[in-house]
């Protein structure tokens, strides 16, 4: 690949001391350019170009929010999106043909080559076959087939579980007995508040896809409004 045509960039706000995935690519060994993508709302902004100097690229967020439409009437600008949407801008104006946008909180990369196997877009492992991981995927599948005759190489990504040592590490709620406990705690002490609901990953201790939550919170709504809410269910 022409690293010249390749970048990565890191959306982050409000971590300039603890920017986990920007370490974790050069420890694992990634040599490439890196950019830090900040809003010009963050506060912590000048400790970002004290530290990372010319990799750190500074947006606009109201002007972004503007061309951004989110689907809510809060008009609220804490969301990832507006970064995200004006990373491709970015982009092209830097003249990059490939990136790949990473959050700021990786803490381990793997990087494998397989010159063998002829992939499909993803390919799932739930048997281990091979390997640890539980899926690999082949970028240039997501492309239109005239995108895909253009790239001479390819390049693979595995996921593969692991435990974090670091409670600190943990992303997501974790389902085992310990937890569970935590949260028949939590769950006990919320029913006792009035006029709050706690709900999502975090608040139910579940793992939810983008739209699993979105339909929980509609359903949790449709019920509040038509006094059906009973708050055990929570």
């Amino acid at each position: 690949m022409n690293t010249e045509n390749f970048a990565t960039f890191i959306l982050t706000h409000g971590r300039a001391d603890n920017v986990k995935t920007y370490d974790a690519l050069r420890e694992h060994g990634y040599t490439g350019k890196i950019y830090l993508l900040i809003d010009n709302e963050d506060s912590q902004q000048q400790d970002y170009i004290d530290k990372y100097r010319d990799e750190v690229i500074v947006f606009d967020k109201l002007k972004q929010a503007q061309e951004t439409d989110t689907c809510d009437n809060y008009k609220k600008r804490n969301s990832i999106v507006f970064a995200r949407n004006y990373n491709f801008k970015i982009a092209r104006e830097m003249g990059i043909k490939y990136f790949w946008q990473l959050d700021d909180d990786y803490t381990s990369f793997r990087w494998t080559f397989d010159n063998e196997n002829n992939y499909v877009v993803q390919i799932n492992n739930p048997l281990h076959q091979g390997g640890a991981h539980i899926r690999t995927i082949e970028w240039k599948h997501l492309l239109p087939p005239e995108k895909q005759k253009e790239i001479t190489g390819t390049l693979l990504t595995t996921e593969t579980p692991y435990s974090p040592k670091d409670w600190h590490d943990y992303e997501y709620p974790f389902p085992d007995a310990k937890n569970k406990v935590l949260l028949s705690r939590y769950q006990a002490r919320a029913q006792r508040l009035k006029n709050i609901i706690f709900a999502g990953r975090l608040g139910e201790y579940r793992y939810y896809d983008m739209d699993q939550a979105i339909g929980r919170a509609l359903v949790i709504a449709d019920k509040l409004l038509k006094g059906e809410l009973n708050g055990e269910e929570l």
